[in-house]
């Protein structure tokens, strides 16, 4: 059984790095496309889709699982998932879109998530997180890992690395 999560559509921008993006699933939902995708491995699996997590749906979201894979690249359901997956003691497995492979995982006998990236979230309530709090969280995130794993840069113009620091813009290091 699976739980998916995702706010938005296939773009073209997605092309080099999410697995079901192609000319014919451009412009549909990134959840609708990869629930048909894994139908077609099992027409009996269980597949429930969300457009957003709340701290009212993330439990249901978790609920009956046995491991989280964190794949989201906005700091409020980072945080609300990796927060009741530690409560559950279900293991959160982070991976990144990198040019050499990162995995974490993250149980209840780590050190959390938010402790690791030394985010200032922890003991605060996901609505107090401004939108600018949660956009350098998310920035400090992908250029820590550009830090961990030499070389990674190297496949980016320091125009564009200036850019999504600046802008706050970017979410992912894959390769461009």
């Amino acid at each position: 059984n699976f739980s998916l999560l995702d706010h938005g559509k296939f773009e073209p921008t997605n092309t080099n790095r999410q697995i079901f993006m192609y000319t014919d699933t451009d412009d549909f939902w990134k959840t609708e496309v990869t629930e048909q995708f894994i139908k077609k491995i099992n027409p009996e699996v269980k597949v429930e889709l969300y457009r957003q997590m709340t701290t009212e749906n993330v439990g249901e979201f978790l609920r009956d699982t046995t491991v989280a894979v964190l794949a989201a690249d906005a700091m409020v359901p980072i945080i609300l998932m990796s927060r009741k997956a530690r409560e559950l003691s279900i293991p959160l497995v982070e991976g990144w879109a990198v040019a050499y492979g990162n995995v974490r995982v993250f149980t209840d006998k780590t050190p959390s998530l938010e402790e690791v990236y030394n985010f200032p979230t922890i003991g605060r309530d996901i609505g107090e997180f401004t939108d600018e709090e949660q956009s350098e969280m998310l920035m400090k995130s992908i250029f820590e890992i550009a830090e961990i794993f030499p070389g990674i840069t190297e496949h980016y113009s320091q125009d564009a690395l200036r850019k999504m620091q600046e802008e706050k813009i970017g979410t992912t290091l894959a390769p461009l």
